[in-house]
């Protein structure tokens, strides 16, 4: 497993390189929202063949990352965990992918390093998280039942079951105050 040293920490990626000849040091990145982690993206991994490295990060304290004191995690503590594996991968120019919170991750990364980008993929996201009170009320008072309610709000009512128990189990993997 690839591992990103990160001031001591490991930070967990998974890496398709599609034979992407050493000069064109391209790549694309996909990270996670709170509480999830790189296996959201395995179908884009495994099926996109691009002349690009193809990147899915788990966020400190999700996945197979280690994990951070809830004090260290902040946006900033993100980005320039992007900006040190992309100087890791000899990246120099990606495009971004984030699912909600890293949706916010790549927005920042972008503003901070706008010509290290050929482009951004929004998904679920936006410029302001809005996240329902109820979640914030269920992981802290009944982590199950907040997991049951992300799971059925977070895809379409016709999504097979074993989808969605799939997200449910890896969601179980990261403690409630990461999640937070």
């Amino acid at each position: 497993m690839p591992y990103l040293n990160f001031k001591g920490e490991k930070i967990y990626y998974q890496l398709k390189e599609n034979n992407v000849a050493s000069w064109q040091n391209r790549g694309l990145i996909f990270i996670h929202g709170s509480g999830s982690t790189s296996l959201i993206w395995q179908n884009q991994i495994d099926g996109l063949n691009l002349n690009y490295k193809i990147i899915a990060v788990d966020l400190p304290s999700h996945g197979h990352s280690d994990k951070f004191l809830i004090s260290e995690i902040t946006l900033d503590l993100y980005v320039n965990i992007i900006e040190k594996l992309k100087e890791s991968l000899k990246l120099e120019k990606m495009i971004l992918c984030g699912h909600s919170l890293g949706g916010a991750i790549i927005l920042s990364y972008y503003l901070k390093n706008p010509n290290d980008i050929v482009s951004l993929i929004l998904c679920a996201t936006g410029a302001r998280l809005r996240t329902s009170p109820v979640i914030f009320q269920q992981l802290t008072d009944d982590y199950k039942q907040a997991l049951d309610y992300i799971r059925q709000t977070a895809f379409h009512r016709k999504t097979p079951k074993s989808i969605t128990d799939t997200y449910r189990e890896q969601l179980s993997k990261v403690d409630p105050p990461s999640y937070l």
